[in-house]
């Protein structure tokens, strides 16, 4: 080792190589260094990137996340919570686009007639008890009910809540003329599904049922220019094994018009709840009032 380093030190070099030896060691030293700098650059864009993603994805993804709700029938079950993207309600009143079988009812087990209801009432007003009739599931508009029937059709002002709708026409079986309309609002709660109260908006042609006994029902009439409701008897106890039903009705010019409200009562536990049952029959037939107060027909033939 020694004779190397004699050796070593007995080597000259010219001033040119010795400024390009140089040269070449500082240049070294700049290269490494920005790697390094780069290297540890990189290293931590991609840990910012790291930490973006776990602060913003989340986010995202619950955003986007279609929500779910249990049936109260069955816990174990999840269905698509109802959502107001399909909302197009009018005041407090907020309309989704469901399949009616969803919504939850109660199961009664008392027998009613079949004319407790005003759907299969109206059929047995019929003139011609030998030609049968038929409702039928079928789209329309307030426009084909004013043409069929000549009378201009009000836009009801519904009561606030969640609601869906579906119509249906009664059809005669020997001519296959619609001869009623009938327009079913299914109030409930988004979150359980369960039904809250229900009301159906009829229209019929006069001429085609028993005028004289339609108008023995009937509880709706324009005295001076203004519309008279008949007062309900307050319901004072709740059967359970029924729904509760009320009826409005409405005559004028060969065409009529009845809403009718239903109402659950109200289960708390597994026993009904007669004062939260009272006051939801009461809360449904001021809606019912206020429903038929808004939504009279005008008719456009002459009086």
């Amino acid at each position: 080792m020694k004779a190397y380093n004699e050796y070593m030190d007995n080597i000259s070099v010219s001033d040119a190589l010795h400024r390009r030896f140089i040269t070449y060691a500082a240049n070294t030293d700049r290269s490494h260094h920005s790697t390094i700098v780069r290297r540890y650059a990189a290293v931590f864009a991609s840990l910012a990137a790291i930490l973006l993603g776990i602060l913003i994805v989340p986010q995202l993804l619950q955003k986007n996340a279609a929500p779910i709700t249990g049936s109260s029938q069955n816990p174990g079950a999840n269905v698509p919570a109802v959502t107001k993207s399909n909302a197009k309600g009018q005041n407090g009143a907020v309309y989704h686009n469901i399949d009616i079988s969803r919504i939850i009812r109660q199961k009664y087990t008392a027998k009613v007639p079949a004319t407790y209801f005003f759907q299969n009432w109206l059929m047995s007003m019929k003139k011609d008890s030998n030609i049968g009739s038929h409702w039928d599931n079928q789209q329309f508009t307030k426009e084909d009910i004013g043409s069929a029937l000549n009378i201009s059709v009000t836009n009801p002002v519904l009561p606030d809540g969640d609601y869906t709708t579906k119509q249906a026409v009664l059809m005669d079986d020997a001519t296959d003329a619609i001869v009623a309309y009938q327009t079913a609002y299914y109030y409930f709660n988004k979150d359980t599904m369960e039904f809250q109260n229900g009301f159906s908006i009829f229209y019929f042609a006069e001429d085609y049922f028993n005028a004289e006994k339609i108008e023995e029902m009937q509880n709706v009439a324009e005295v001076n220019g203004k519309i008279h409701i008949d007062d309900f008897t307050p319901s004072t106890d709740v059967y359970g094994k029924v729904p509760h039903v009320r009826k409005l009705i409405y005559l004028k010019n060969g065409a009529g018009m009845a809403i009718e409200a239903e109402a659950d009562a109200v289960i708390t536990g597994d026993k009904i709840d007669q004062k939260k049952s009272l006051e939801c029959y009461e809360q449904t037939d001021k809606q019912l009032i206020a429903l038929m107060s808004t939504s009279v027909f005008q008719s456009t033939s002459a009086d």
